[in-house]
C-alpha cells in the first residue's frame, strides 16, 4: 500500500512538472518543444496505468475521444483524394495532437490529479504568462536603448518568435482565470491576494494592448461582457458587477492611454468598414482579410461537399490569390484567416462538421456542468477561429487540445 502510494506520488510530481514545462515552452521561443512535452506526458500515463485500466478507461471515454479527434480523422480521410501528399502529411501530423491529447487525458485514472493539483497547474500557467510578459517588455526596452525604435514594444516587435495572436490567447485565458477566481472565490481571498491578482490582471491588459492583436483585444472585451453578464443575471451580485465594471473600465482606459498605438489597428477597421479599400498591399490589413474571405468563399463554391483534399486545398486557394493579384512570386503560404472556411475548403462538409463537433460538444458539456473556465476556453476559441486559422498552427492546436482535454476529463470531478 505504501509503495503504491509512493509510486503514484512520484508519477504525479513528474507529470505536473512536465505540464509546467509544456506551459513555459508554449509562450517562449522554445515553443517547438511543446510536442515533446506532450508526448512525454502521454508516455508517462501509459507507463503508470496497467494495460487493463487503460483499456477500460478508453472504452468508457470512447465517445468524447472520437469527437475530440474528429478533425484529425477528417484530414486523414482527406489524404485519400489529395495530390500534394507532402504538405498533406504535414497537416495530418499537425492535427495528430487532437487525437493524442484526447487519448492522454482519457487514460488518466480518477484521483490521479487531485483538486489541489488542478489549482497548482492553472496557477503555474498564469504565473508563467505573467513572468514571460514582463521578460518580453524588459527585452524590448533593452532593444529600444540600442535602436531608439518604439516599434520594438508593439506587435511582432514585442513578440518576435511567434504570432502575437497566440500569445494573446494565453494572456486572455490568464485574465479570464483571474476574473473567474474573483467572481467565485472573492470572499476567500485576503486583501494582499486580491491586490496581487488585481495588479497581475492590470499588467496583462496593458500587455494585451501592446500585443496589438485585434482578435485578442476583442476577445478580452467579449470575456469581460460575459463575466459581467454572469454576475448580474446568474449570481445576482449587482454590487460586485458594478465594482468589477468600474475596475475593468479604469484598467482598460488606462491601457489605451499607456499604449495609444493599440487603437490604430481598430481605426483601420472602422476606416475600411466605411470606405472599403481596393489596396491589399498590407497583407495584415482588414481589407486584405476580407479579400481572403471572399476568395475562400469563391473557391469553396466549386467543391463544397468534399473539399479539395488535405494537401491540395492550400495550393488551389493560393493559385486563386495569384490569379487575382493578391499573391506575388508564387508565395503559397496564405490561408483563409477563418478556420471555419479553411476546414470547409479542405475537407468539405465532413471537415466543417468535425470542427463544429469539436467546439459545440464541449460547449454544451461545460454549460451543463457549470464549468465557467471550460466554457470560457471554448468561447474564446470559437471567437478567434472566426478571424484566424488557429488550427493550422501547432500553437493553436496544442493550446485547445490541451485545455479541452484537461477541463473535460480532469476538472470534471469538481463540477
Amino acid at each position: 500500500m505504501a509503495s503504491s502510494l509512493k509510486r503514484e506520488n512520484y508519477f504525479r510530481v513528474i507529470y505536473i512538472a512536465l505540464m509546467i514545462l509544456y506551459f513555459i515552452s508554449s509562450i517562449t521561443p522554445f515553443w517547438h518543444l511543446m510536442p515533446l512535452m506532450g508526448l512525454l506526458m502521454f508516455i508517462l500515463v501509459m507507463v503508470y496505468n496497467p494495460l487493463k485500466t487503460t483499456a477500460s478507461l478508453l472504452w468508457k471515454n470512447m465517445k468524447p475521444v472520437l469527437i475530440f479527434s474528429a478533425m484529425f480523422l477528417s484530414v486523414l480521410v482527406g489524404m485519400t483524394y489529395t495530390e500534394n501528399t507532402e504538405f498533406g502529411w504535414t497537416d495530418v501530423v499537425l492535427k495528430l495532437s487532437f487525437l493524442l491529447f484526447a487519448l492522454h487525458f482519457a487514460m488518466i485514472p480518477q484521483g490521479f490529479i487531485r483538486k489541489s493539483d488542478i489549482s497548482i497547474i492553472l496557477k503555474a500557467f498564469i504565473f508563467t504568462v505573467f513572468a514571460v510578459s514582463i521578460e518580453l517588455v524588459i527585452m524590448s526596452a533593452w532593444r529600444f536603448l540600442e535602436t531608439s525604435d518604439l516599434n520594438v514594444f508593439y506587435y511582432t516587435g514585442l513578440v518576435y518568435y511567434q504570432h502575437p495572436s497566440y500569445i494573446g490567447l494565453s494572456v486572455v485565458f490568464s485574465i479570464m482565470y483571474i476574473l473567474h477566481n474573483y467572481i467565485t472565490n472573492n470572499t476567500l481571498y485576503k486583501k494582499t491576494t486580491k491586490f496581487r491578482y488585481l495588479f497581475m490582471m492590470a499588467w496583462m491588459v496593458v500587455f494585451l494592448f501592446l500585443l496589438q492583436s485585434k482578435a485578442a483585444i476583442l476577445t478580452y472585451i467579449f470575456i469581460v461582457i460575459l463575466a459581467l453578464g454572469f454576475l448580474i443575471f446568474q449570481t445576482r451580485k449587482l454590487r460586485m458587477a458594478i465594482q468589477s465594471l468600474v475596475v475593468l473600465s479604469i484598467i482598460t482606459i488606462a491601457a489605451t492611454f499607456l499604449v495609444p498605438n493599440s487603437l490604430e489597428r481598430f481605426s483601420e477597421v472602422r476606416k475600411n468598414a466605411t470606405t472599403p479599400s481596393t489596396n491589399n498591399s498590407n497583407k495584415e490589413s482588414t481589407a486584405a482579410r476580407v479579400h481572403l474571405w471572399k476568395t475562400a468563399i469563391s473557391v469553396i463554391g466549386e467543391k463544397p461537399f468534399w473539399g479539395y483534399g488535405t494537401g491540395d486545398a492550400r495550393d488551389v486557394y493560393n493559385k486563386k490569390l495569384l490569379a487575382n493579384g493578391f499573391v506575388e512570386n508564387n508565395d503559397f503560404s496564405y490561408n483563409t484567416h477563418s478556420q471555419y472556411l479553411q476546414s470547409l475548403m479542405t475537407t468539405g462538409l465532413p471537415g466543417l462538421v468535425s470542427l463544429l463537433l469539436l467546439l459545440f460538444y464541449p460547449l454544451i458539456v461545460a454549460f451543463k456542468r457549470k464549468q465557467l473556465l471550460y466554457l470560457g476556453v471554448v468561447l474564446i476559441m470559437m471567437f478567434n477561429l472566426l478571424v484566424e486559422c488557429m488550427f493550422e498552427r501547432q500553437l493553436g492546436v496544442m493550446f485547445f487540445a490541451f485545455f479541452n482535454g484537461f477541463f473535460f476529463f480532469i476538472d470534471r470531478e469538481q463540477s
